[in-house]
């Protein structure tokens, strides 16, 4: 019994010896191996991975190979026995949410001082998408100015805008059923709620699902537990605004008008567009909403298969037949796709700034109704 205490270090010095062995997988082009570890999308997993052409990290779908990179690091922890919901990334996630909590109280200060509209919400939202830990390679991402004060300044970067035709819709329906598939934790995931309670608060919405991952991914992707954190965090703040937002949104949940929900397609390497014969169920959930939000831009790499489109492709084209319901994507271009835009606006970019489509810049709101 002595020795008890000393078996639970090497735990993590496993996992970081598994972490080590990935990394010089990595480095030296090692071919993709097969997932060890007992959790539930294993044999989804190896499945594909046999299946794959070119199986190795420099020569494979550069998709593939971040998702297989995060399932990876999950791998390293799922295969210990005190480490299986240890979030690795969370201390980056809450050090961005503290540092962004004085342009959340100005958010919410401003909302509760003055009448903001949809549109503006969309906005916060759409550009709540820049802080993305991934993005910066897990330095910090912070917001430091109130949002609504610099929406003027950004809607030009607004490359294709379907916000009209998305209020029109929703003020059209009301009491909407929504599906909301979310991107990043901290700042943006505010920014989220904020938007969905407006929803809920002036009749927009009576039922929001709210889609989380059920593993760390992309250092910032927000899980079901970075959820409860921001509204404890929010609940506990000085300002009145936004100690009020945490509880609305918690009186939310409370009340099962909004649900949070983890499915595994979120975190497999598979195209939406294969969702309804990989995971029909999910399907089914979303053909079930009235309105489908996907934020930020690793969903629409999924949405439109991360393929090398022309800009003017339109953007239901891309989505190569995923349509479960009306759907809009609110991201900020930070991968060399996209889709939905006029003739003649990538070459003005590209002209302005080769890196156009990697700089977070720049953003779309893209809506399609299959019903209409």
């Amino acid at each position: 019994m002595d020795e008890l205490p000393n078996l639970v270090p090497l735990e993590p010095l496993a996992a970081l010896g598994r972490l080590s062995k990935l990394r010089n997988e990595l480095q030296t082009n090692k071919d993709y191996v097969p997932l060890e570890d007992s959790f539930k999308d294993v044999s989804v997993w190896n499945s594909h991975l046999a299946q794959e052409s070119l199986p190795r990290w420099f020569d494979g779908i550069w998709l593939m190979a971040e998702c297989y990179f995060y399932r990876r690091i999950f791998e390293s922890f799922q295969m210990t026995s005190k480490l299986k919901t240890y979030d690795y990334f969370g201390e980056q996630k809450e050090t961005a949410l503290e540092t962004s909590m004085l342009a959340v109280n100005a958010l919410t200060g401003t909302l509760s001082a003055s009448t903001v509209c949809l549109s503006q919400l969309i906005e916060v939202s759409l550009w709540g998408n820049k802080c993305d830990l991934s993005f910066t390679a897990g330095k910090p991402t912070s917001q430091k100015a109130n949002p609504i004060s610099t929406l003027e300044t950004l809607r030009p970067n607004i490359l294709q805008d379907d916000t009209v035709e998305l209020i029109e819709y929703i003020y059209s329906k009301k009491k909407l059923k929504v599906s909301f598939v979310l991107d990043n934790a901290a700042f943006e995931l505010i920014t989220d709620l904020v938007l969905m309670d407006y929803m809920m608060t002036h009749g927009l919405a009576s039922q929001i699902c709210i889609y989380v991952k059920m593993m760390p991914w992309f250092v910032s992707d927000a899980l079901g537990h970075d959820v409860s954190y921001v509204i404890d965090r929010l609940e506990q703040s000085d300002s009145a605004s936004t100690a009020s937002l945490g509880q609305r949104c918690r009186e939310h949940i409370a009340s099962k008008q909004w649900t949070i929900e983890e499915r595994t397609y979120w975190t497999l390497p598979f195209d939406y567009a294969d969702m309804s014969h990989r995971d029909p169920q999910l399907y089914d959930e979303l053909a079930h909403s009235d309105l489908i939000i996907f934020k930020g831009d690793l969903n629409y790499r999924k949405l439109v298969g991360d393929r090398a489109w022309k800009p003017t492709t339109k953007f239901r084209i891309s989505l190569m037949g995923f349509e479960p319901a009306p759907l809009v994507t609110l991201r900020t271009i930070k991968t060399d796709t996209v889709t939905g835009l006029a003739e003649g606006v990538a070459e003005v970019e590209e002209k302005k700034c080769a890196e156009w489509m990697v700089s977070s810049e720049f953003a779309v709101v893209e809506f399609v109704n299959p019903r209409s």
